[in-house]
């Protein structure tokens, strides 16, 4: 069974496409839906969706920006975007990461499920072909241990993600290493992280009037998206960067 996410920032228009077609009939067993791009590049931290239905123009983090962070961490997720905007650019950007499904606002139900048929098809294929992984499962302790670890060194890389240390460095399945880490800690790999990388901007921006803001973002992982930066920091401190800095 496949997981999928329903990305936009218009209530309405998200539980209006939850509503149009029988997602369980395609073989989607968990939908969830997201109001912005950020929120729903935190769910596939954590959840690695098999398929994004995506709005293209949100507020902050947008459709084709959280496309380009799925293709940084080489997810597997096949991305749908849904945009009531017809400009070309916005097509070529998004088939520049792969994607090819681009549907106009308002979608009828037809060819919402036209679309999702053959969407869901190509990933129960993909999935099957991988086949299930196996291997020797460490002591759950120790897991935790190399996680954390993991977590630390690679902290300023953008594309860190459950799935690739999973499966790149665990050689393990990422739904197991998920549900595993949340039970152990009493907390989502993707919140884990996110104050992992918040703690490690307090220490390069505490007493140091000097540092720049763009390079303590890129230093801590979320790459050239200052805005980003700055709103998970003040979502997390209260406090804009250089409002932290100047305490």
């Amino acid at each position: 069974m496949l997981r999928m996410l329903i990305v936009d920032d218009e209530r309405v228009t998200r539980e209006a496409l939850y509503t149009l077609v029988d997602w369980q009939e395609l073989g989607i067993e968990d939908v969830e839906l997201c109001k912005n791009g950020a929120e729903a590049f935190d769910r596939m931290l954590d959840d690695y969706p098999d398929i994004i239905l995506t709005d293209i123009k949100m507020p902050g983090l947008s459709g084709l920006d959280l496309i380009a962070r799925a293709h940084a961490a080489r997810m597997n997720t096949v991305f749908i975007v849904l945009s009531g905007y017809a400009e070309f650019e916005f097509a070529k950007e998004a088939m520049h990461y792969g994607v090819r499904h681009y549907l106009l606002k308002p979608v009828s139900r037809e060819q919402l499920q036209s679309v999702m048929q053959e969407v869901c098809a190509e990933c129960l294929s993909r999935i099957a072909a991988e086949g299930s992984q196996t291997g020797t499962t460490p002591p759950t302790g120790d897991l935790v241990r190399v996680i954390k670890t993991y977590v630390r060194d690679n902290l300023s890389d953008s594309s860190l993600s459950l799935k690739k240390l999973s499966e790149e460095t665990l050689f393990m399945n990422p739904d197991y290493v998920s549900k595993l880490f949340r039970k152990k800690t009493g907390e989502r790999f993707s919140a884990y992280v996110s104050r992992k990388r918040i703690e490690m901007a307090k220490a390069l921006l505490r007493g140091n009037p000097d540092v720049l803001v763009q390079d303590v973002a890129e230093q801590t992982g979320f790459g050239n998206d200052v805005q980003y930066f700055f709103r998970m920091f003040k979502k997390a401190t209260g406090y804009t960067p250089s409002e932290y800095i100047r305490l």
